[in-house]
């Protein structure tokens, strides 16, 4: 019976000869790029058609879509530029730092960071929660604070040995501005504050000094943990220590010939 055996580079049926080559990476890379682009475009043409819009309403920018000056949300757009360049900061020091089994969650830390802040652009940037869950849930702003109150406590819990000393202000920052922009957001919601240009200040404003914060945290541990890794790559010695263990290595080549004296000579 022909048998699949996989081979590494190859694919051999049995005693039949028959080799299927594996397709080069400069063939399936470009195929999956830009088919996974070309999806994209098609998947955006077919949400225009239901929508009963011109393609130009999905692809355009929304100032241009909706006919705004070019500066309109120029804030919101300056924060997710913020978050995006975080996140691949973050994910690319995950996938670079050394991991020793001592701290194997140091690549973790870093790669669920970047996750979530890329998360976080997603939903700023796509108003995942302001517009989308408002169509699914009844009290969507209830059910976004529950949310990121659960997901933040869940982060602080799993990665608070993580968490570095010196970043902890940055991190409690980031989630009291987070918190009280939830919170006057909420209080719009309910009536319980006017909807006015002060009310936007207070929100967004807290909201961008929160991303700013979270930016600020994520810096410090990549500088921190990339720091580490270097050090570990240089075999854990650091730079004061470096004239001791020379001087050890040297001791450790010289050699050490038979002892001296009558106890020395064969009987």
């Amino acid at each position: 019976m022909a048998s699949v055996t996989y081979t590494g580079r190859a694919l051999s049926r049995g005693a039949s000869g028959v080799r299927l080559r594996a397709i080069p990476a400069a063939i399936w890379a470009p195929l999956l790029i830009y088919g996974s682009a070309g999806l994209v475009l098609f998947m955006t043409w077919l949400f225009a058609e239901a929508k009963g819009k011109p393609i130009s309403y999905l692809t355009w920018d929304r100032a241009q879509a909706a006919q705004l000056k070019f500066y309109a949300g120029y804030l919101s757009h300056f924060g997710v530029v913020v978050l995006i360049v975080m996140a691949t900061l973050t994910i690319h020091a995950a996938m670079l730092v050394t991991c020793p089994p001592r701290a194997v969650s140091r690549r973790t830390f870093l790669m669920v960071s970047g996750a979530l802040t890329a998360w976080l652009a997603i939903d700023d940037l796509f108003l995942v929660h302001d517009g989308l869950l408002t169509r699914l849930v009844s009290d969507a702003s209830l059910v976004t604070i529950a949310f990121y109150a659960g997901i933040a406590g869940a982060y602080v819990f799993a990665f608070r040995k993580q968490i570095d000393r010196k970043a902890r202000f940055y991190a409690i920052a980031a989630l009291t501005f987070a918190a009280a922009s939830l919170i006057i957001d909420l209080a719009s919601d309910y009536g319980v504050a006017a909807v006015s240009d002060v009310n936007h200040i207070y929100e967004d404003g807290a909201k961008f000094f929160a991303i700013v914060s979270w930016a600020a945290f994520l810096w410090v541990s990549i500088f921190r943990y990339s720091r580490q890794s270097l050090r570990e790559v240089e075999g854990g010695v650091t730079p004061a220590r470096r004239s001791g263990a020379a001087r050890m290595d040297l001791q450790a080549q010289v050699p050490v010939g038979p002892p001296a004296g009558p106890e020395a000579a064969p009987r």
